[in-house]
């Protein structure tokens, strides 16, 4: 791993507490971004205008987004019910971390580099009974 100097270590921990506060004191900054999010993930709205939009917000912050050179699959096919829940049981809680560079998840407890029924011990996310089959015996899910 390369070096930093003490420094450049000590800005970047000083912008990134500047980054929190920002986030902190402007709810309703943060409540606009939100919005703008949700809707540029659906189907109503073009995604290029909201970007548009989007990217002028961040970069007041100093946020840029940069998309990876080989993108997998759509993105689009993901709703925000399906992110927060990939938020909330994926092992890693990264939604995008398939689109990013293609790890697989299980669909039933979101370990990383595992399938749903290929045999790895397994916790419902229903019930939270451990198995290692396609579907939980204790709830079917």
């Amino acid at each position: 791993m390369a070096g930093i100097s003490e420094d450049e270590a000590f800005y970047k921990i000083a912008q990134a507490g500047e980054f929190i506060r920002k986030f902190e004191n402007d709810k309703q900054f943060i409540g606009l971004l939100k919005m703008m999010i949700e809707n540029g993930l659906t189907e109503q709205t073009p995604a290029s205008a909201t970007w548009a939009a989007l990217k002028g917000l961040l970069s007041m912050i100093g946020i840029q987004i940069n998309k990876p050179s080989e993108p997998i699959g759509d993105i689009r096919e993901l709703n925000t019910s399906d992110i927060n829940w990939r938020r909330e049981h994926w092992e890693c809680s990264d939604p995008y971390h398939y689109y990013r560079d293609g790890v697989k998840h299980c669909a039933e407890c979101g370990k990383c580099r595992k399938s749903k029924g290929d045999g790895h011990q397994c916790r419902c996310g229903e019930c939270h009974t451990e198995h290692s089959g396609k579907n939980c015996p204790n709830c079917g899910r």
